[in-house]
């Protein structure tokens, strides 16, 4: 095996200072340090300064996924709205959630449906109830009514009225006690229309609102009877109790930047809006027998409440 040498002729010699032959490895040639200056060749360092980049490069890319990912999981508002609702990355149900009564979702009169509606009252042979194979109220019945599909903005007022007596030469008025009342409730509500079924369900809503506004005449089984009184639910036991009230006011916004669904209806077809906005206003009613039972002490410890007779508010 022949000696290396390097350009002027001289030995090339590795970091013990033993001559390198010919037959000695690459990577020990390359690190080889000349006799004359000791320094790394040019071969060495470039491969060792090629290797220490990728690793670095390759450590930076790992740690920018990371905190890409964690980044993405703390600011994703899909994430997040998956997180408040129980369900955990990947769709996955998360156990706990079935210990979580007040936010489980059932379908129609089940004790764990808390969704808003407005319904009839159980007994009432009318309308939707009369006949469940109506072609325009028919979807109503599998859910028992107005079912609002998102949660609706609910405005309701206790009002305790109060007479005013300034006496003279008096800072101050004397109030004294007249009444008290709820005002009108409003309710907002929106409607998604996504496919043939939930444009059939919404025209059976307007149509629902449209008949509750009006009293029974002519051809009627009920002529002369006035609109029906209804039962607004919702929310559980407590907070919307079946509260007795009659439909006063029924605002539809019909918009015109929004594609339109063709449903076949009975013997014709309908459009209806992808999405629309509905507001009613309603105002409760009690009957006499109720008020007799009325106790501020019973309002308070809810025996006031009733799923046939209606809560008090």
């Amino acid at each position: 095996m022949a000696i290396v040498r390097d350009s002027k002729g001289n030995p090339v010699r590795d970091s013990r200072g033993n001559p390198v032959t010919s037959g000695t490895p690459a990577s020990a040639r390359g690190t080889a340090q000349t006799p004359n200056t000791g320094n790394f060749s040019m071969a060495g360092m470039s491969s060792a300064f090629g290797g220490a980049v990728e690793k670095f490069g390759s450590d930076l890319s790992g740690a920018f996924s990371k905190v890409k990912s964690d980044f993405k999981g703390a600011f994703d508002p899909v994430m997040d709205r998956l997180k408040g609702a129980g369900i955990s990355a990947g769709a996955d149900a998360n156990s706990k959630l079935m210990s979580i009564a007040n936010s489980t979702s059932s379908v129609a009169y089940a004790s764990g449906d808390h969704r808003v509606r407005l319904s009839l009252p159980p007994a009432a042979k009318i309308l939707y109830n009369k006949d469940p194979a109506s072609a325009l109220l028919g979807p109503l019945v599998q859910v028992g009514g107005v079912v609002f599909p998102y949660t609706p903005q609910v405005i309701f007022q206790h009002n305790a009225d109060y007479s005013r007596v300034s006496p003279t030469h008096s800072n101050y008025p004397l109030q004294f006690y007249q009444a008290s009342n709820v005002s009108d409730i409003s309710m907002f509500g929106e409607f998604i229309s996504e496919n043939g079924e939930d444009a059939q369900y919404v025209l059976a809503v307007i149509t629902f609102l449209r008949a509750v506004t009006k009293m029974f005449s002519n051809s009627d089984d009920l002529a002369g009877n006035p609109p029906p009184i209804l039962r607004l639910s919702g929310h559980g036991t407590y907070l919307l109790p079946a509260i007795p009230v009659v439909v006063n006011t029924v605002s539809i916004t019909m918009p015109n930047n929004v594609d339109y669904i063709t449903v076949p209806v009975g013997v014709g077809t309908t459009r209806v809006p992808k999405s629309l906005d509905i507001n009613i206003g309603m105002t409760p009613v009690y009957s006499r027998e109720q008020i007799k039972q009325f106790g501020v002490d019973k309002l308070a410890d809810g025996r006031l409440i009733s799923k046939i007779t209606g809560g008090f508010v």
